[in-house]
């Protein structure tokens, strides 16, 4: 309990311990154990959504500010360069206008996808706005940021949103900082 108390959620009672206690103290540890794993868990699952983009299900706004600096730090740290790409869709309002925002919906998360497939395991992609994102780019200087980037626009440019018989194209634009200690 006082673990628990402490805010080590998962703390467990060893029941082994209670083999000749009265039924009374073993459904108690039972329940304990129950309750702390419970807290765990949902603790854990509010921690995912509070960093998590319902729609996309990519990193949230809020993981960006806080992750951004931290891999820029350990970048700085190792004398790599870093890039940061941001993205936006072009004239998605008039999808949203055009189609509906259940289509929108559904073509942003198509878009998605095409910037997804195009980075590299070791980027961060997060959405930092309505059609706004970003790719956080570690040891990439601005030449390979740029070539990221085309990989990109080519990929949404080269991939339209189909679906109930509708053809939805589309382009982004990107830009790319680079950040380096040279």
């Amino acid at each position: 309990a006082r673990e628990v108390q402490e805010g080590r959620f998962g703390a467990a009672v060893n029941l082994d311990e209670f083999h000749d206690a009265p039924l009374e103290f073993k459904l108690l540890g039972l329940a304990f154990n129950r309750m702390s794993t419970t807290i765990r868990e949902h603790i854990a699952r509010l921690e995912q959504v509070s960093i998590t983009d319902p729609l996309t299900g990519l990193r949230n706004r809020r993981f960006l500010i806080t992750e951004g600096p931290r891999l820029l730090h350990i970048a700085l740290r190792s004398g790599a360069r870093f890039s940061c790409l941001m993205i936006d869709i072009d004239h998605f309002k008039n999808v949203n206008d055009q189609h509906g925002h259940l289509m929108g919906d559904r073509f942003l998360q198509h878009v998605t996808a095409r910037i997804s497939e195009s980075i590299r395991g070791s980027d961060l992609l997060a959405r930092s706005g309505g059609e706004e994102f970003v790719v956080l780019a570690p040891n990439s200087g601005s030449d390979e940021a740029r070539l990221l980037g085309e990989r990109i626009r080519q990929a949404v440019a080269q991939n339209p949103y189909e679906a109930q018989g509708l053809r939805i194209g589309n382009t982004v634009s990107v830009g790319v900082a680079e950040y380096s200690m040279e």
